[in-house]
């Protein structure tokens, strides 16, 4: 097993989620990508990749999806139940 950190990438354009994939292994972390909010909070919270690290694209098509919300900015944002 590898001691590296795993990023799940949140992105709903694949080519984008590529491109942060390899950038983030070019830099030794290992990377998985889910394409919305709501696919990520379910693996993010299940603890199923292994993720240490959330990093999410700030206009997600699926911003009304259960996990999700908008911030004041207008812009989508993820939210955890442990989130302030």
């Amino acid at each position: 097993m590898s001691d590296a950190v795993r990023v799940l990438v949140v992105e709903d354009e694949a080519l984008i989620a590529s491109f942060v994939e390899d950038a983030l292994s070019d830099v030794g972390f290992e990377a998985c990508s889910v394409p919305s909010g709501e696919a990520a909070f379910s693996t993010f919270c299940d603890g199923r990749e292994g993720c240490r690290v959330l990093l999410t694209d700030i206009n997600l098509g699926d911003a009304s999806a259960a996990g999700s919300w908008r911030g004041k900015s207008g812009k989508s944002r993820l939210a955890f139940p442990w989130s302030t």
